[in-house]
């Protein structure tokens, strides 16, 4: 079993969540910002049937394949921003789910992994975007810039 090598990223309020969204009775269930997978752990593990997760960071959802590997066959990742979501239903013949959740915000990965430029704690290069394919770094939209 592969495991993970990334700072750990426990999920905010997990009970809470699974909670509200009632999981244990099965259904189809989003996680637009998927991350390491806490989330989406916490409501397989209570009885969702299916779950989409999205992200930007493609560092994330490898993180996230390896922490749900268990329950491959029952989470589609999807490497994209969440706007993209009816795509993604459709492309994946959903129509209807049973509930969403978005955990909004840095995560402890990006904050803590080198490399990523998000914290102060480390001289690394400013980046700081969570898709790192896509558009400028931090520091060449600084740089483009004029003081004036």
């Amino acid at each position: 079993m592969q495991t993970s090598s990334s700072p750990r990223h426990e999920p905010v309020m997990p009970s809470e969540v699974v909670t509200m969204l009632r999981a244990e009775g099965g259904g189809v269930f989003v996680d637009y910002t998927v991350g390491a997978g806490g989330h989406t752990r916490k409501l397989l593990q209570s009885g969702a049937d299916r779950v989409v997760g999205f992200d930007r960071d493609a560092d994330a959802l490898k993180e996230a394949a390896i922490n749900l590997h268990q329950w491959h066959d029952s989470v589609d990742l999807v490497h994209t921003d969440f706007r993209e979501f009816v795509n993604a239903f459709n492309d994946r013949g959903i129509s209807n789910i049973d509930g969403a959740l978005a955990d909004l915000g840095v995560s402890t990965m990006q904050l803590d992994g080198s490399g990523r430029g998000f914290s102060f704690r480390r001289d690394e290069p400013l980046d700081m975007r969570m898709d790192r394919s896509a558009g400028l770094t931090a520091a060449e939209m600084l740089s483009a810039v004029s003081e004036s």
